[in-house]
């Protein structure tokens, strides 16, 4: 089993297509927002929705997928060449995932991968079906598109236990904004004997700094592990030879905090 995985190789997607349409006062503009990453788009009925998102210019290569905090489970994701959901060039390539729990933060995301070739744009299909909550609409959080990611050799950590805490935080932007109580992950992201190949990608986790968001995906064989997080505090390493014990504090980022 490969190691953690880690990137912030974000692509600038920009929402572009809603079909049928969002509600007017969760638009699709929120799932680009990756300052308020729980701040919802929803739909305005739960036959199939799809969201299409420019990608900023042709891609050819593997690019990681990431949803976050859904109502739902069943979706498929394509690649095209138009912002019309429609469009034929989304038919060659759909890929179909089940979007989980993630029992750690209890909520719904995915992390996946997706080969794709001279294509401008991701669509997102939201299958009909029957809302975890039962809500009347389809609910998503931010979405990420990245170029690249990094993959730690060793599987690592984090076996250090994994509080989970709340905290109140802002949610909605503008007039709208007001407060909101989450869960939230607080972990110590530690490593026993370090090697020379992991150890530089540690550091360059650590040089991030405390208001940098990054992905993370475990890669433990569950694709609903995934979560933003920034360092907080010191990044520790002690060295022996070519080894090192490695530990970096992580934080779950769920939104501006509360002053």
């Amino acid at each position: 089993m490969a190691g953690i995985q880690y990137g912030n190789a974000y692509l600038p997607i920009t929402a572009v297509t809603a079909n049928p349409a969002e509600a007017t006062a969760f638009p699709k503009t929120n799932m680009v927002n990756s300052e308020f990453p729980l701040l919802p788009c929803r739909s305005t009925v739960i036959t199939q929705q799809d969201f299409v998102f420019a990608l900023g210019s042709a891609v050819t290569g593997t690019v990681f997928i990431q949803i976050l905090d859904t109502n739902y489970t069943s979706v498929q994701l394509a690649s095209g060449t138009s912002a019309t959901s429609t469009d034929a060039s989304f038919n060659a390539d759909n890929l179909a995932a089940t979007i989980a729990r993630w029992l750690y933060n209890g909520r719904y995301s995915l992390f996946v991968s997706k080969a794709i070739t001279a294509k401008t744009h991701i669509r997102l299909r939201i299958l009909a079906q029957t809302p975890v909550d039962n809500a009347a609409y389809f609910s998503t959080g931010a979405v990420h598109v990245l170029s690249a990611i990094t993959t730690f050799t060793l599987l690592g950590g984090p076996f250090a236990p994994m509080p989970l805490r709340t905290r109140q935080k802002y949610y909605g932007t503008g007039s709208a904004v007001r407060p909101r109580t989450d869960f939230y992950i607080e972990m110590d992201w530690s490593a026993k004997w370090l090697n020379a190949a992991d150890l530089p990608l540690w550091q360059a986790v650590a040089l991030l700094g405390d208001h940098t968001t990054f992905s993370v995906f475990l890669n433990l064989g569950n694709s609903q592990e995934s979560a933003l997080f920034r360092t907080r505090g010191n990044a520790d390493y002690a060295i022996t030879g070519v080894l090192a014990d490695a530990v970096l504090h992580l934080v779950e980022y769920i939104g501006p905090e509360l002053t």
